[in-house]
């Protein structure tokens, strides 16, 4: 036996000695984050022959290895992204909700039915200073919320934009650590040492990349350990690639956009992640909210103004601008980047009031025949026949068709056309395809049969009575025009019998009719087919629904990712239990080992006393 039985228990205690410690490790671990158990693999040592045959030289610990399931990694690693995203999403949805549904008095809800409320007081007692005080702050209130509410969202975009920075520098700085973390599991293996605490550590911070932004990781070959963002391999072995926020410069509000910081203007195509969350926050939930505040803003502004402008004011004057916000140097006519005149129009009155009501057929008015034709609007077209057809008939076919043109009655009674939030507020092509209907309305002028806004020549074509694009933030820039409460134009005019075809003179102090008009645009369709307060509990309705979706999916996410989490914790879960087993077993053979060499060392001292 001699030295070789030594050898023999030596790598038995060797062996025993490292599962030992392996298990040791373990229980140390048990509570860890991300740390997977380790198992040892003692196999026999090799073997060499003599004249017996072949002899084995003891154990060793072959390989000391990580229990992990790639796919319920991948698997985490792909739900993780998309519970961050929904998780983010209901966090700042429900910021959104408070903002706009704030539960006070300085609601847009409550400040819109108290301005309604005070307008049909004032038609009932014009005369009366209280009133008109109360009427113009009550409009402040209006006024007001709606600039807060606007300008809360603003900030909120902001602070996404600014979040989107830091979110861009975390996916920086963690795909660093990764490749990082590759080159020392890299120089262990070369070296043949055990490299699993930083592969733990590594899919930590996998996991934790995973829930700023998508990701897909290729695990086959350990030397090529890749991460993909965006179809582009991000993390590839111990080198990886930065992304960049830059800021956008074609986007009127400078925000950043996400690129690749070896490749200027090569977006990152991001899918999901909190970064995914806060892009579509910014530039599409908060945008739209911002939009349809604008919306309502610009409905009340201009819809305001038609009516107090077309009634008297307590001094017996035509009223003026009720709500402020549209600039009287709004440009009706801009040069485009190809040197030619572009026409920006938002609205126009024609300038012909129609007699008749607006229910009659037009043909009833003197200065309208009877025929039939077509419009075109923004492409589409409108027939209509003069004996049959109302004015208020042809403002449905057109607002029905979506032509991209909003069509309304003003208070005298003359057809309004007004450019859509769709097509940016902007009146585009109109024509008279055939018949003369828009010339007698006075949208076009006497033998001009076209409006195109890409020729600015044709503004020549059309009436006078015109407003410019209104400026994106009317909503924060809304404001109450009326300075001398007087100049409420709360009475309605009658004609004087000269020939005129705008009423001229005031019915008189005590007349409530234009007030009541005002009151009245709380019933009208005055938003498309939507009535303000419609409108607005749509705004609030939809922002409702999808902060419940947004906590809706983060929740079934969470429980599948639990349930995913469970199966991967039976797996590489530390049992305390069964490593107490496994140290009891790894003891004996090491007890047995040591005995192992105490019996061969008696051997020796047996034969060399012999001596």
């Amino acid at each position: 036996m001699g030295m070789f039985g030594l050898e023999v228990g030596k790598r038995g205690l060797q062996s025993h000695q490292t599962a030992l410690n392996v298990t040791g490790h373990n229980i140390a671990n048990a509570n860890t984050e991300g740390y997977s158990r380790q198992v040892p693999t003692i196999t026999s040592d090799y073997m060499y022959s003599n004249k017996y045959g072949s002899v084995g030289v003891g154990s060793e610990v072959n390989t000391v290895s990580r229990v992990r399931d790639a796919f319920i990694d991948e698997r985490i690693v792909q739900e993780t992204s998309e519970e961050a995203y929904w998780g983010l999403k209901e966090v700042n949805m429900k910021e959104i909700q408070y903002i706009i549904n704030e539960p006070t008095d300085k609601s847009v809800r409550y400040t819109l039915d108290e301005f309604w409320t005070s307008l049909q007081n004032l038609s009932q007692t014009p005369e009366d200073l209280a009133i008109r005080v109360d009427t113009k702050e009550r409009a402040t209130d209006l006024t007001d919320t709606l600039n807060k509410n606007f300008n809360q969202l603003k900030s909120l975009q902001e602070d996404l934009n600014n979040e989107i920075k830091v979110s861009v520098a975390d996916i920086n700085s963690k795909l660093k650590q990764i490749s990082e973390i590759n080159n020392q599991i890299k120089k262990l293996e070369v070296n043949k040492e055990s490299a699993n605490d930083l592969k733990d550590k590594r899919d930590v911070l996998v996991e934790q990349l995973s829930k700023v932004v998508d990701l897909k990781v290729e695990r086959g070959n350990e030397n090529e350990f890749i991460i993909t963002i965006g179809n582009r391999a991000a993390v590839q072995g111990n080198s990886y690639k930065e992304l960049a926020a830059v800021r956008d410069l074609d986007r009127s509000t400078g925000y950043y956009k996400i690129e690749w910081s070896d490749i200027p203007n090569k977006n990152v195509n991001i899918k999901n992640g909190e970064l995914k969350s806060l892009l579509d926050m910014r530039d599409i939930e908060l945008q739209k909210y911002m939009d349809d505040l604008d919306e309502l803003a610009i409905g009340l502004i201009d819809q305001m103004n038609d009516v107090n402008i077309s009634g008297f004011d307590i001094n017996g004057n035509n009223g003026g601008v009720f709500f402020g916000a549209f600039s009287e140097n709004e440009k009706l006519v801009e040069i485009n980047n190809s040197g030619l005149m572009e026409a920006k129009i938002y609205k126009m009155i024609g300038t012909n009031l129609i007699a008749s009501t607006s229910e009659k057929p037009l043909s009833n008015d003197p200065d309208i025949d009877e025929y039939t034709g077509s419009i075109k609007l923004n492409g589409k077209s409108i027939s209509y026949d003069t004996s049959k057809d109302s004015l208020k008939d042809i403002v449905d076919r057109i607002n029905s068709a979506n032509t991209g043109i909003e069509a309304g009655i003003d208070p005298n009674n003359r057809l309004v056309f007004r450019g859509s939030r769709n097509e940016e507020y902007i009146i585009r092509t109109f024509e008279d395809e055939s018949g003369t209907l828009l010339q007698d309305l006075g949208i076009l002028k006497q033998g001009e049969t076209i409006f195109d806004r890409a020729d600015g020549d044709t503004i020549n074509n059309i009436t006078d009575n015109l407003t410019g694009q209104p400026k994106i933030g009317a909503a924060s820039r809304m404001y109450v025009a009326i300075e001398n409460v007087d100049t409420i134009a709360a009475a309605r005019g009658k004609l004087k019998d000269n020939g005129e075809t705008l009423p001229s003179e005031s019915n008189g102090v005590g007349d409530g009719s234009n007030a009541i008009k005002m009151a009245g645009l709380k019933y009208e369709n005055t938003i498309g087919n939507h009535k303000f307060e419609e409108y607005f509990e749509s705004l609030v309705s939809d922002i409702g629904i999808k902060a419940e979706q947004a906590a809706r999916m983060k929740s079934n996410q969470e429980n599948l990712i639990a349930n995913l989490e469970e199966v991967r914790q039976s797996q590489i879960g530390v049992s305390l239990d069964e490593e107490m087993t496994n140290m009891i077993r790894f003891e004996q053979g090491y007890n047995a080992a040591a005995k192992y060499i105490q019996i061969v060392n008696q051997m020796l001292d047996t034969l060399i006393n012999m001596v």
